[in-house]
């Protein structure tokens, strides 16, 4: 039963705490979350950009969109692991709305609890990568993760 309400917490924690994101007001949209003994799995699309950015151009929506979906596993994995005291592993995994219908993967990542991601990384980008995620960054713009690709990846 302690099981039960701690996915409970956990969901009612995830819906509050990500409601909005820091760069875009858009809703995070949950896909799939599934919780199995020590092991987590969370699949979602990222947000959307903002509508007070539509002046911005096409380069700076998209690198700021990129930037709220890093920001945005980050906080998925601390707030897992804050939620669900029996985890100790998560697999992460960030979709972008792509075209035909079909959505792109982002952001990829089997988290652990003991690797934390350091507060003093330069870049939030940094700080993913430090922590485990994987993903392919050109120009600040998440591109689609294609395994004919080059991607940054952290060895654990």
């Amino acid at each position: 039963m302690m099981q039960l309400w701690e996915f409970g917490y956990c969901l009612r924690l995830l819906r509050a705490r990500m409601r909005f994101g820091h760069l875009s007001r858009a809703p995070l949209q949950f896909v799939h979350i599934e919780v199995r003994d020590t092991m987590a799995r969370c699949e979602w699309i990222a947000r959307a950009p903002d509508p007070w950015d539509d002046d911005l151009p096409d380069s700076a929506q998209a690198q700021r969109v990129s930037e709220q979906a890093l920001e945005d596993a980050l906080a998925l994995r601390d707030l897992l692991f804050l939620a669900l005291p029996r985890v100790q592993r998560a697999e992460l995994k960030a979709f972008r709305s792509g075209g035909g219908g079909f959505p792109e993967l982002i952001i990829e990542g089997v988290v652990s609890r003991s690797v934390a991601p350091p507060q003093r990384a330069s870049s939030v980008a940094m700080r993913a990568l430090l922590t485990g995620f994987r993903f392919w960054l050109d120009d600040g713009v998440l591109k689609a993760l294609d395994t004919a690709q080059p991607v940054f990846e952290h060895a654990m």
